[in-house]
């Protein structure tokens, strides 16, 4: 699919997690993060996303969207830490009747402070 792009981390043996989103002119969307329940909270999923924010501004993306379930509190910590915040509700989106959040991100504006900030070290 034009536009489509993927992540994935692993080793010989096993893969610990993957990443897929897709492109549409100057905006992303993130499709699915997933990353194996053996090997979370060690900060795969923010490598991952980090590292999709990084080459989408390569790519000339201005806008990141995902969607998330209102009571996932990890994924919820995780995309605010990077600076994602909340835009709208989908009321029963999920199969299991629970809400999903769309969330936003301005890829320019966090690479701009990436990018001041290293100028000053």
């Amino acid at each position: 699919m034009p536009g489509s792009l993927a992540w994935h981390v692993r080793n010989a043996e096993k893969a610990f997690g993957f990443l897929l989103a897709r492109q549409a002119g100057e905006e992303a969307e993130v499709l699915t993060v997933a990353v194996n329940t053996t090997f979370r909270r060690r900060g795969l999923g923010k490598l991952m996303m980090m590292t999709l924010m990084d080459d989408l501004h390569r790519r000339g993306v201005g806008v990141l969207y995902l969607e998330m379930a209102r009571n996932n509190g990890s994924a919820a910590a995780l995309y605010s830490s990077l600076g994602f915040s909340s835009v709208g509700i989908r009321k029963d989106y999920y199969r299991d009747g629970a809400d999903a959040v769309i969330m936003r991100l301005a890829i320019d504006k966090i690479a701009e402070t990436n990018s001041s900030k290293g100028a000053r070290t």
